[in-house]
């Protein structure tokens, strides 16, 4: 067998489970973790946004309101840039706890019909409220995104990216605008709970300008200064787009407790279904939400079901809170993700649990393996992360990382050092699996286990560690 440690693979290359300094995998706990082409835990990859999909009352910046092939070089270069820095406010926009305090994930939001949960959103959208846009989703999508996303932005503050007058409520350098929006007649019912609005008409823009986002002096001197060209402008003509394409803007809404709300998940699903050629799902194709007795052991049912490439049993344990779309739209995710089940079988796998209001974040322990290759275990003490493949052990530490970097050419400086050894300390503790309970069933959390990586990376650093990693990627 192939020894993950002989020189020909170049100085600490990964093998068999060497963990991938410094790019931990949104959740999954990948310190030590087997690379066996194992399938994202609990994350199908269908209904993520990568269909083209509107992003509500975002359609300047979705090709399809162009029409496939219709955009120019000039124009896709520019509508690129437009991405760019909107993407950029999304991630990077300041905000206020504060503020938030008023719009609590727990209540609040929501309106009396399909409609006007698409025109509020708009409406915020309009005003540049991302505050609002946060409060605007279902109470599931809220959860799961709302308190990571301010989470990061205090961590980008204290990191010394965001300007600490930087406000979520009021986000400076970009401005998005629609007017005259209008919409289809009447509703396409997906089920008793979700409806799609069709947007008809109107104008949508956005006007972007890089020098406006609340970045520090500090973080524009690291990434090389703001570029000359750093403004876009682009405005699109809804109904053009319409007639162009011979179908309408759909975004879905979703009824939670009496109240509708424009829904992310559900958007992204039914443009994915649209995208795939298939229809609107049907109660056939609803795969039923089946929990698991305590938190450890939903997080196993999921390793379990995607080793052996059972992608159905894997969905029944994904909270129907977070997203109930992948239930609704079960029987067709299952038909669109086919692979290969993996040539690995878990002996044994331990979890350390940490618990908070929100519910409970299951991390790797340890994991034992048996493969056609032999024998794997991976160990977490600490900061450290041991290997043994077949007798023979590895020891990563954060000491063990900086050197490995060193020796790939990096020259690292001592403040560079310290930080990537303080970004890799404890990551194998505090990097896993969020899940939580409805109806006295656990469930794993896909997108907040995403949406908290940001900030639990973030909280490892010190002073200007993230600038000077920065530096280092520059470099």
């Amino acid at each position: 067998m192939t020894n993950p440690y002989d020189p020909q693979h170049g100085p600490g290359q990964p093998q068999y489970g060497q963990p991938q300094y410094g790019q931990p995998q949104y959740g999954q706990p990948q310190y030590g973790q087997p690379q066996y082409g194992q399938p994202q835990y609990g994350q199908p990859q269908y209904g993520q946004p990568q269909y083209g999909q509107p992003q509500y009352g975002h359609p300047g910046q979705d090709e399809y309101l162009r029409g496939p092939g219709n955009t120019p070089p000039g124009e896709r270069k520019r509508h690129g840039k437009l991405v760019a820095a909107s993407a950029a406010v999304v991630v990077l926009a300041g905000g206020g706890v504060a503020t938030y305090v008023a719009v609590s994930s727990s209540g609040g939001g929501g309106t009396d019909t399909p409609r006007a949960a698409v025109e509020k959103i708009v409406t915020d959208l309009d005003n540049d409220d991302l505050v609002g846009v946060l409060e605007d989703l279902p109470p599931g999508e809220r959860a799961a995104i709302t308190k990571p996303f301010l989470d990061t932005v205090d961590q980008l503050k204290r990191t010394k990216v965001l300007r600490s007058d930087a406000d979520l409520s009021n986000v400076s350098g970009v401005d998005v605008h629609a007017t005259d929006l209008r919409y289809a007649d009447k509703t396409v019912v997906i089920n008793d709970d979700v409806q799609i609005v069709q947007v008809t008409g109107g104008r949508f823009g956005i006007n972007a300008d890089a020098a406006k986002l609340p970045l520090t002096a500090d973080f524009v001197k690291a990434i090389g200064g703001t570029p000359s060209n750093g403004r876009t402008s682009e405005s699109v003509d809804i109904s053009d787009a319409v007639r162009r394409n011979g179908k309408p803007v759909r975004i879905a809404t979703q009824k939670v407790d009496g109240k509708w709300y424009p829904s992310l998940t559900y958007t992204i699903a039914d443009a994915a279904a649209a995208d795939s050629g298939k229809g609107a799902p049907g109660a056939a194709d609803r795969i039923p939400a089946v929990g698991a007795d305590s938190a450890d052991a939903a997080v196993r049912k999921v390793v379990d079901a995607l080793l052996k490439g059972d992608v159905r049993s894997a969905i029944e344990v994904v909270s129907p809170d977070e997203l109930g779309a992948l239930h609704d739209y079960g029987t067709l995710v299952v038909d669109k993700t086919h692979y290969d089940p993996v040539q690995a079988r878990i002996d044994d796998i331990q979890f350390a649990d940490q618990k908070d209001a929100d519910g409970t974040r299951v991390t790797l322990k340890s994991l034992d393996l048996t493969t056609d290759e032999g024998q794997v275990r991976v160990a977490v003490d600490g900061d450290c992360v041991s290997v043994t493949v077949d007798g023979d052990t590895k020891q990563f530490c954060a000491s063990d990382v900086v050197d490995m970097l060193q020796q790939r050419g990096f020259g690292l400086t001592r403040a560079q050092a310290q930080a990537v050894a303080r970004v890799y300390a404890g990551l194998g503790q505090d990097v896993g699996i969020e899940t939580t309970q409805v109806d006295g069933s656990w469930y794993v959390n896909p997108l907040r286990t995403y949406t908290r990586l940001g900030a639990t990376v973030l909280s490892k650093l010190q002073g200007n560690d993230l600038l000077e990693l920065i530096g280092l990627v520059n470099d």
